[in-house]
């Protein structure tokens, strides 16, 4: 059974909802194995308040400001939605 989207006049299959879990699932391994590998690999903390500050900075000021995600073409949130809107006040 296929049902129409009401915003976007889209038809959706019943399977639709496996695809959207496999999408969040490889967004969410994906960040994980940044993390792993550019903050955590190899650092020992010495206690759970340490761990989650360091992780914090890691995901506050680097994993969703400067680091270049491929899904952005490369570059960086920051410099993609600084792109977005040149864009706007262009058109």
């Amino acid at each position: 059974m296929s049902l129409p989207t009401e915003e976007h006049e889209v038809i959706l299959g019943v399977d639709t909802h496996l695809d959207v879990h496999a999408a969040v699932n490889a967004v969410a391994e994906s960040f994980f194995s940044s993390l792993k590998k550019e903050r955590i690999k190899k650092r020992i903390y010495h206690n759970r308040e340490v761990a989650t500050a360091e992780i914090s900075d890691y995901i506050n000021t680097f994993y969703n400001r400067t680091r270049r995600h491929s899904y952005l073409g490369g570059v960086s949130p920051e410099a993609f939605e600084a792109a977005a809107k040149r864009r706007r006040a262009v058109h």
